[in-house]
Order: C-alpha cells, then sequence, then structure tokens
C-alpha cells in the first residue's frame, strides 16, 4: 500500500486557507485592505458573535465587473500582478481575489458588487469554494461581501476560536490599526446591531492618532525623517511621560501594520539614557520606503516584511525618534529660567533690616550685607557660589530624608528627588555642552600624580586610546609596569580617593571596548556618575537649592543618563485625594 498520498484540491485548499485565515479578524483584515486597495474612503464593517456567525464589509470603492466576480473566487486570480516583477513594486495591501478564493473555502459567502454605470448590482453565493447562485440586486456602488459560519466544513478548527468577547477584541483593535494609517478613510463598526465604533475622514495622522487614543495624544512628541530611498514620521511619547505599563507600538510600512524587531530596537536606541530600561513609550511609527526594496511576502498574513539591509529600517526611526525628543524644550515641569537665587543669607539681613535699621540706616546696611554676602560666598566651592545679585527662585525646599532625597514643593505639586541622579543628569548635560565647546573635557592637575597596575590588556586599551582619554580628562604615562595619572575632569569631587579614580579608569575602559552605538554618551554617563554627590551625603540648604536650580534648568530633568527616573511627583490633587480631602 502506497504511504504517500497526493491529496486533492479541497484538501489542499483547506489546509492553505488555514495559513492566511486564523480567526474572525484574519478575514476582515483580508477585506478591509481589499477595500482600501479598490479606493474606498468609507468602509463599514457589521459583525455577529465576534465574526464566528456573520461578517459583512462594506465600501463604496470601485466595484468589480460582471465578468470578473466569478473569478475572485479562484485561486491565484488578482488585478494586482501580471508577472513575477510586479511583486517587488506592489504598493497595495494585497492580490484582491487570492484572498477571497481561500475565504471561501472555509465559509459560506455572499459578494454584491457594481460600478459607475450599472443599473444593478451583481450577486454570486459561494459555498465550500463552489459558486451556487448568481443573481441581481438593487444597485449600491461599491462592493458588499458577506462571510457567514466560519470553519463551519472543518470542525477541528472551529473549536479552536476564543470567546466572542476575545475575537471581538482582535478584530477591533486591527480596525483601529489600519484605521491610524488610513486617516482619509471613514470606518464604521458594527457589532450585533449597534454602531460601536465611527472613526471619521481626518486630513493628517496625527488628527486620527488623536481620534482613536485621545488618552494618550497629549503625551506624544512628532519627529520626522527623509532620504532618497525612506521617510518616516513618528509620534512618541514625551520621556517624562513614560511609565511602567507597556506602551501601544504600531509600525507602518508603506501605511501596512507590521511587526518588526529591527524598528522596535530603533525606538529602544533612541530612547537610552532618557527612560528606565523596563518602560516603553508609546510609539506610532510611519515609514515610506521605496517598494523595490522590501519584500512583502514573507509571510503568509504579510505581517512582515524583509529589507535588504536592516538599517533602511533602523537608522531612519532612530534619527526620526531623536529629532522628536529634541523638539521637547519646554515641559509640564516650568523650565522658567530664573536669572539667580536668592540666598538665605540675604533675606536674613533684609528680615533683620526691617527692625533693626533706623532712618538713615540703610546705606549701613547694605554695605554689611554685601561684606557678608560676599565673605559666605569665598568658602563655597566656586559651582556652588552665587552673584550677589538677587534671583527669583519658583520652588521651595522642604528639607533632605535619609541624606538622599531632597523635598521640593514648585506649582502645586511636591517632589521627592534622588540627589545623586539630579546632580548626574545636571553634570551630563555640562559635560556634553563643555565637551563641544572646547573640544574635550577641561582638566584638573593632581597634586601628586599616582600609579596603579592594570591588567596588561586594560593598560593596553588606555595607552592606545591616550587621545580619547585626554580629551576626557585624563592624561596618564606608563611607569614601568604602572600607569601614571596625572590629571583628571576638572569638575570631579575634589575628595575622589585614588581607588575611586582607578575604578572610574577601569568603567571607562569598559567604555572604550564596548561596541554601542553612542559610545561617548555612555562614558559621559560614567564621569557625570563620579562627579555627583552621593546618597548618603547630609546637604545644607544652599547645596539642596544649587542641585535642584540646576535639574529644573537641565534639557532633561526626568532621568538620570543612564534611563533611572530622578524624582518622584505628587500633585497637591493626589495628596488631597488620598487623604481623603477631596
Amino acid at each position: 500500500m502506497n504511504k504517500i498520498h497526493v491529496l486533492d484540491s479541497s484538501t489542499i485548499n483547506k489546509i492553505a486557507a488555514g495559513e492566511v485565515i486564523e480567526r474572525p479578524a484574519s478575514i476582515v483584515k483580508e477585506l478591509v485592505e481589499n477595500s482600501i486597495d479598490a479606493n474606498s474612503d468609507e468602509i463599514v464593517v457589521k459583525l455577529k458573535d465576534g465574526g464566528k456567525k456573520e461578517i459583512v464589509v462594506i465600501d463604496n470603492g470601485t466595484g468589480i465587473e460582471k465578468e470578473d466576480l466569478e473569478l475572485t473566487i479562484l485561486r491565484h486570480a488578482t488585478s494586482k500582478i501580471t508577472k513575477i516583477e510586479d511583486i517587488y513594486s506592489i504598493l497595495s495591501y494585497g492580490f484582491r481575489g487570492e484572498a477571497l478564493s481561500t475565504i471561501a473555502d472555509v465559509s459560506k459567502m455572499e459578494i454584491s458588487s457594481a460600478i459607475e454605470g450599472y443599473d444593478h448590482s451583481n450577486v454570486i453565493e459561494v459555498e465550500n469554494g463552489q459558486i451556487n447562485k448568481k443573481t441581481i440586486a438593487a444597485f449600491r456602488n461599491g462592493t458588499t461581501i458577506t462571510i457567514q459560519n466560519l470553519f463551519y466544513n472543518i470542525p477541528a478548527r472551529q473549536k479552536f476560536l476564543k470567546t466572542t468577547n476575545y475575537e471581538l477584541k482582535k478584530i477591533i483593535d486591527w480596525i483601529k490599526s489600519i484605521a491610524v494609517s488610513n486617516p482619509k478613510i471613514s470606518f464604521k463598526i458594527v457589532v450585533d446591531n449597534k454602531e460601536v465604533y465611527t472613526f471619521q475622514k481626518k486630513s493628517s495622522y496625527e488628527e486620527r492618532i488623536n481620534e482613536i487614543h485621545f488618552d494618550i495624544t497629549k503625551n506624544l512628541t512628532q519627529g520626522t525623517y527623509k532620504d532618497p530611498l525612506v521617510s518616516a514620521i513618528i509620534f512618541v511619547t514625551k520621556p517624562h511621560k513614560v511609565n511602567e505599563s507597556k506602551g501601544i507600538t504600531q509600525i507602518y510600512i508603506n501605511n501596512r501594520p507590521i511587526k518588526n524587531f529591527t524598528v522596535l530596537s530603533a525606538i529602544k536606541k533612541a530612547f537610552e539614557a532618557k527612560i528606565p530600561k523596563v518602560y516603553r513609550p508609546d510609539a506610532f511609527i510611519f515609514l515610506e520606503i521605496n517598494p523595490k526594496i522590501i519584500d512583502i511576502n514573507v509571510h503568509p498574513q504579510k505581517l512582515e516584511v524583509r529589507v535588504k539591509e536592516d538599517s533602511l529600517l533602523f537608522l531612519p526611526t532612530y534619527y526620526a525618534v531623536k529629532n522628536a525628543l529634541e523638539q521637547i524644550k519646554e515641559t509640564e515641569i516650568d523650565k522658567t529660567r530664573p536669572t539667580q537665587l536668592i540666598s538665605t543669607i540675604t533675606a536674613k539681613l533684609i528680615a533683620e533690616s526691617e527692625t533693626k535699621t533706623e532712618r538713615g540706616g540703610m546705606d549701613d546696611f547694605f554695605v554689611k550685607a554685601e561684606k557678608t554676602i560676599q565673605k559666605s560666598l569665598d568658602i563655597l566651592p566656586e559651582e556652588m557660589r552665587y552673584s550677589a545679585t538677587p534671583k527669583i527662585k519658583n520652588f521651595k525646599i522642604i528639607g533632605q530624608i535619609f541624606n538622599t532625597y531632597i523635598l521640593v514643593e514648585k506649582n502645586n505639586s511636591f517632589y521627592i528627588v534622588d540627589q545623586h541622579v539630579a546632580e548626574e543628569r545636571y553634570n551630563f548635560e555640562q559635560i556634553q555642552i563643555q565637551y563641544q565647546e572646547h573640544n574635550g573635557l577641561l582638566k584638573q592637575e593632581l597634586l601628586v600624580p599616582f600609579g596603579f597596575l592594570l591588567p596588561v590588556e586594560d593598560r593596553g586599551v588606555l595607552l592606545e586610546n591616550k587621545e580619547e582619554l585626554g580629551k576626557l580628562g585624563f592624561e596618564i604615562d606608563e611607569l614601568k609596569d604602572e600607569l601614571l595619572v596625572r590629571t583628571i575632569p576638572l569638575k570631579i569631587r575634589n575628595n575622589i580617593t585614588k581607588e575611586e579614580t582607578k575604578e572610574l579608569l577601569k568603567d571607562v575602559i569598559r567604555g572604550i571596548k564596548a561596541d554601542i552605538a553612542d559610545k561617548q554618551a555612555g562614558l559621559f554617563a560614567t564621569i557625570a556618575c563620579k562627579m555627583s554627590v552621593k546618597a548618603g551625603t547630609p546637604l545644607n540648604e544652599l547645596q539642596m537649592e544649587k542641585i535642584i536650580e540646576n535639574l529644573f534648568d537641565c534639557e532633561n530633568p526626568f532621568t538620570c543618563p543612564h534611563g533611572r527616573p530622578i524624582f518622584i511627583e505628587l500633585s497637591k490633587d493626589r495628596i488631597e485625594k488620598e487623604v481623603s480631602r477631596k
């Protein structure tokens, strides 16, 4: 007896259908994409029992000629291509007719269609892949396709369908996704004879995103990128609005929703050092790519694409996201840049003057004030000094807890600020500015250079990169088996120990050896960390004020260079709700 059998066409067709049609959402996808390809600008989707019992898709696009209507259910029948080369330049969503053939094998189908000039619509009824009936109906421009009893002839597949609500959610999520990339088309969703969603025609991606995802759009920022092969428009969450919840990520290539790890990697890389690693921003990525350099037919449902070079997806996405993040100049935290803080010394002297000075004594007061302020300033580190010109302070220091967190009141909000990462963020941005202005970091010479031993391979890395190290503020020489450190970056705290300097250089070695895109930023972050006040360090009020002033003056006051959040914000409203005042 033969063990190998040639399958009959009915079995072959049902197996092929299983690759494309997994559930009701798969049918909705194929039919709606066909409607878009037919230049429809109004599409209605009607569902019963989550699409398991019935799916109806109605469009007002270019109808199907009577002669073509019967061909639509044949395998490999399409209006989109005529030869193999056409596959590599196709801009449509699919091959109309191929999907209908697949669906017809696993459901009961009716197709009604008409084109301009007809006085009626032509109708065919199909069951198990065969036309059972041909009729006519009242004229309606466009096409209406009705699908009933999905998998009625494959009970094994039918029992694997999920609950009605689950299947319905899959359909609605997909329609929302395709609606985002097609803002000039209106979509209506009717569930069990009840209209549940209507998305009106819009003029832009931004308007459609706002219509569908109105709860997050206020937190989005837009960026763009363009080169001869690829253009990108993206909308991503502002870094300070990203949280631990998994964000919405929708990626489109030539308006087709796809899944792509390269694009996700580009988003993650662009947000590096701006949000914690476990956080995920909302992202809507629209890439327009020359169809000749992509292959959309690598997945049965066209959910993936293949490109000649991953960089064709990575770089446009990365630079568009970076462009979006650069647009954020002003934030919800008031970044009015005060000219200077009022020192507590000045405030105290003024208070004393109101009770102690007599007429004619104000000159003496100002002389005394100037001398007292200057004397106080002289004993502060240079970076902590205040000018005698008063600044307006738009925040209030409450105090410090655990010698690690600064408590701040500002704009009807209460902030718990991590003193180390707050200063680290400021130092990081100052290092970037200093490096650009001076083509390197300013140095401070050690009174007594010190030497230390390193493994041969690490010592070699440092010596090979002496020029780069010099730009980072380190001058080193080789002395027999030791390395001699003569300078360190200027603003590293003056009490840094030999062991801490050695550890810093080891971190720099790791940064130099690392195979990452933005190596310099990693090195800057390492140095900024060592410059900054440590957790557990008691601070006086002047020191706390300076840290907070500098933080609110940062371009990104929300995360440290490694992506950790800098503060917790509690609004007055939230506090009052927590204590049941509201």
